[in-house]
């Protein structure tokens, strides 16, 4: 998960609707804004798995001043934000809805 949304962010980044100056065709681009725009709140997202794994590298590395009672805390707090993004928003939904149609199929209806 943590590679798909780095990824969907930096495309997000590097394709914004209004930009003229692509390397890619408008189809394309179109196909990749409709996707951008089924995933909201990635951002979030992603800055909680980069909080996460920024922790987990600290605590596997012994590069923290935490104390295990801390990082239990920590641990318990990320633990709802985990609920909230993947069980109460099913933040990657959009992805999934966006998979049933292959991009040759959206494309082919852009077309038509």
């Amino acid at each position: 998960m943590t590679n798909q949304s780095r990824v969907i962010v930096k495309i997000k980044d590097r394709f914004k609707v209004d930009n003229n100056d692509l390397f890619i065709d408008a189809h394309m681009k179109d196909t990749i804004v409709e996707y951008l725009k089924s995933v909201n709140g990635l951002d979030s997202f992603k800055n909680f798995i980069e909080t996460l794994e920024g922790l987990r590298n600290n605590l596997a590395h012994g590069n923290t001043s935490f104390t295990l009672k801390d990082v239990k805390k920590i641990y318990k707090i990320n633990l709802k934000k985990f609920k909230k993004f993947v069980i109460d928003e099913d933040i990657l939904q959009g992805t999934k809805l966006f998979d049933k149609k292959s991009t040759v199929d959206r494309l082919n209806d852009k077309w038509q």
